[in-house]
């Protein structure tokens, strides 16, 4: 993401909390090659779509820094110890 590179990645837990569909990558079922494959064949017909998501994904990088992760993690930690 911070190179700019659209992401393309399996829908696997987590990802969808990173990863925008149409925003900054795509998702495609665990394993589903064809599914990769299309969507990189995608995205090469589609510069003008790929040139905008590797915008966002430059854009939005400081929304994923270690502090933000910890703190966000921080924040977890301590309303599971209310409950």
């Amino acid at each position: 993401m911070a190179r700019g590179l659209v992401i393309l990645v399996s829908d696997l837990p987590g990802m969808r909390e990173i990863i925008k569909e149409g925003r900054n990558g795509y998702l495609f079922p665990s394993g589903d090659v064809e599914k990769m494959k299309e969507l990189i064949f995608y995205l090469m017909n589609n510069p003008e779509e790929m040139e905008q998501m590797s915008k966002n994904n430059i854009k939005d990088i400081w929304k994923f820094t270690n502090e933000k992760q910890a703190s966000k993690y921080l924040n977890l930690c301590e309303e599971a110890l209310k409950k």
